[in-house]
């Protein structure tokens, strides 16, 4: 079991290592998903970088996903090998895949969405203020028209220009 107060470190200002990975799956499945120190620094720069500044324009930021540990990502494909989703709109543009890789480094986390439309917005902003994020996507994961805003963090890269543009996620 976790020591409550290493869960109860802030990442950033709103976020604590349990809002990062605290998983229904992991609860259910009697894994502690506990992240190496490496995957906390990712999980620490994923929460300044892209879901603060989201934060401060829209307010609260539910996480429906974020860090997965090797073996809980593991147990949840031998339990449904479809737990990835095929993405409703691929934001970017860019052909990079999904992956649980992006979750298992602590460089992605999935946002509740209450429609499609917030979705986009959120998606646009995120787009607008170049956030250094890689993949951004908009996932249909409930019947009742929620969704998923998954975004991964990369390390941005200085362009010739001076300004900051995602790098590719491999």
């Amino acid at each position: 079991m976790m020591n409550q107060q290493f869960l109860e470190q802030q990442l950033s200002e709103h976020f604590t290592l349990r809002t990062m990975v605290a998983t229904g799956a992991a609860i259910r499945l009697g894994i502690d998903n506990i992240p190496a120190p490496g995957h906390i620094d990712s999980l620490r720069q994923l929460c300044t970088d892209i879901l603060e500044p989201l934060w401060h324009r829209f307010g609260t930021v539910r996480i429906v996903r974020a860090y997965c540990s090797e073996e809980l990502s593991t147990a949840m494909k031998q339990q449904s090998p479809a737990h990835t989703t095929t993405p409703v709109t691929l934001v970017t543009g860019t052909t990079t895949p999904i992956t649980t890789r992006q979750h298992t480094t602590g460089r992605a986390a999935d946002i509740h969405m209450a429609s499609l439309r917030q979705a986009q917005r959120w998606a646009d902003y995120a787009r607008q203020q170049h956030l250094p994020f890689d993949t951004l996507t908009i996932e249909r994961h409930m019947g009742n028209g929620c969704c998923l805003l998954h975004i991964s963090h990369t390390t941005p890269v200085t362009s010739v220009t001076g300004t900051n543009t995602p790098a590719r996620h491999e």
